[in-house]
């Protein structure tokens, strides 16, 4: 399946912004002495998961 550009940019601007809630909730986290491991894991998956779709929507950019 092919996904035009501009959904590709779209969902990972959306993920960008799951990534610095993320990050922000495992600071929060780890302020208050919880375990955080799972949000980093979380976070680090998600901003990667945005870089991917990021590059990929400039790619197929006319």
């Amino acid at each position: 399946m092919h996904f035009d550009w501009r959904i590709r940019l779209v969902v990972s601007i959306a993920l960008m912004g799951g990534t610095a809630y993320l990050v922000y909730l495992g600071f929060d986290l780890r302020s208050l002495g919880q375990k955080f491991s799972h949000v980093w894991t979380a976070a680090a998956v998600t901003g990667w998961g945005s870089a991917h779709l990021l590059q990929k929507a400039f790619e197929d950019k006319p």
